[in-house]
């Protein structure tokens, strides 16, 4: 259940393990908060007398800080568990391409193996819908996920998906070989996708 009224934004409060301090408040956003004030509503649930807030970090902070008004729009959702909490949470951050690639396979994962309190299972196509991408997208990050933890470290060194899958396969296919291109990674090197994948193909 849910329904949408203006809060104070004095009312609105992020979780400290939440916030950011990074966000990305273009001078276009800016502008845009200035003029014409927050036209999408923020997500927040009650907590007390006041609200917290489950999506719209950029938009809450972005009013705080140069909106005209001290009233925000926001939909206030009634009985969510702190599962689906978490949820709605990750799921705002990978729409806004916040989240390391790192954590979008664990939380890819998660949401496959129902690791959240009250989310049930979802199929690749069901995470998919529920993030907005593609099950190509989706996909890519179970395969690197399923790979073990050296793989999926990749992410934190590497963006090309299909080159992190494709010495994925490798490590798994001729170890040794696999070996020495992670460490020509580790170490900084130059490493194309095309040499790993012609090694795949011998």
């Amino acid at each position: 259940n849910e329904h949408l009224i203006e809060i104070p934004l004095e009312l609105v409060h992020v979780r400290n393990v939440q916030q950011r301090s990074d966000l990305d408040l273009n001078k276009d956003f800016i502008e845009s908060i200035k003029e014409h004030g927050v036209i999408t509503p923020i997500i927040v649930r009650k907590k007390g007398d006041d609200f917290e807030l489950m999506a719209g970090e950029r938009r809450l902070t972005a009013a705080k800080k140069h909106g005209k008004k001290q009233t925000i729009p926001a939909h206030v959702i009634s009985d969510v568990d702190e599962g689906r909490f978490q949820a709605i949470q990750s799921m705002e951050n990978i729409q806004r391409n916040d989240l390391p690639l790192y954590d979008q396979c664990v939380l890819v994962n998660r949401l496959l193996e129902g690791g959240f309190d009250n989310v049930d299972k979802k199929s690749q196509l069901e995470i998919s819908t529920f993030l907005s991408k593609s099950k190509t997208w989706v996909t890519d990050r179970i395969g690197v996920f399923r790979a073990g933890e050296t793989v999926l470290e990749l992410t934190k060194v590497l963006s090309d998906m299909r080159k992190i899958r494709a010495l994925g396969n490798l490590l798994e296919l001729n170890p040794q070989l696999g070996q020495i291109y992670l460490t020509q990674i580790e170490q900084g090197k130059e490493v194309s996708r095309s040499s790993i994948e012609e090694e795949l193909r011998r």
